[in-house]
């Protein structure tokens, strides 16, 4: 019992990835245990978003491996991984913003045969997420950024998956708009979610998360508790503005 426990969920040893000849994300090691929430934290360029789209299966990798659930998936294409549990909300939340939001929400569930099981997991969404619930008719591209944020979760969750990668979710939000799409995250890590979230806001990322990466360069430069990276004066200064 003490050593599965100890394995983790999801693993990321040495991952290196590339655009042609230019290295993005150079040896990156991470991992998650399950219904963890951990943040990975950088300037804009340092990787992040290339990480995480190598984790989805959106981007070959140059090297290294990726485990999850102590299977190597480094080279299962994206549906699979998803078949598999690990659902990515992209930056810039990806909505088909012609269809309804009913039919964006059940697009999350593309990969599942099971109807009635798709429809309690949809009436679960539009209860965690009630503004959505209010919405199934509009069409998706009438909805504010914050409503399309929460949608895009919606959307990931229908996938029932146990991994969430998170790129950027506040973006371009307003501040209380931002603690409501939080406390949504937070409500789904709570229901035993791993959760992979990538924040500009660090401070925010770190208030919310219980361990943090932070990433420069394509590569991990520090890692560590929450709290610890808070006060640490490299994190202050470089990326709290302190």
């Amino acid at each position: 019992m003490r050593a599965e426990a100890a394995t983790p969920l999801f693993r990321v040893d040495d991952m290196r990835v590339a655009y042609g000849a230019i290295a993005a994300v150079k040896g990156v090691s991470l991992e998650l245990n399950a219904g963890e929430m951990v943040c990975l934290i950088g300037a804009n360029g340092a990787g992040k978003t290339t990480t995480l789209n190598a984790i989805a299966g959106l981007l070959p990798l140059a090297g290294g491996r990726i485990a999850y659930a102590g299977e190597d998936i480094g080279a299962l294409p994206a549906h699979q991984r998803v078949r598999r549990g690990i659902a990515l909300v992209p930056e810039g939340r990806g909505i088909f913003t012609r269809l309804s939001v009913e039919e964006n929400l059940r697009m999350g569930a593309y990969a599942r045969a099971d109807d009635d099981a798709i429809d309690a997991d949809l009436a679960r969404v539009c209860g965690l997420l009630p503004r959505i619930g209010e919405r199934l008719a509009q069409t998706a591209g009438t909805l504010s950024g914050g409503e399309q944020q929460m949608l895009a979760i919606g959307r990931a969750l229908l996938s029932r998956p146990k991994l969430l990668l998170l790129d950027e979710p506040s973006m371009g939000l307003a501040p209380r708009i931002v603690e409501q799409i939080f406390e949504v995250v937070r409500s789904v890590q709570a229901a035993g979610v791993a959760v992979l979230l990538v924040e500009q806001n660090a401070h925010l990322a770190l208030e919310f998360a219980g361990r943090g990466y932070v990433m420069d360069s394509g590569r991990i430069v520090l890692a560590g508790a929450a709290e610890s990276l808070l006060a640490d004066p490299q994190v202050r200064a470089a990326y709290l503005g302190q």
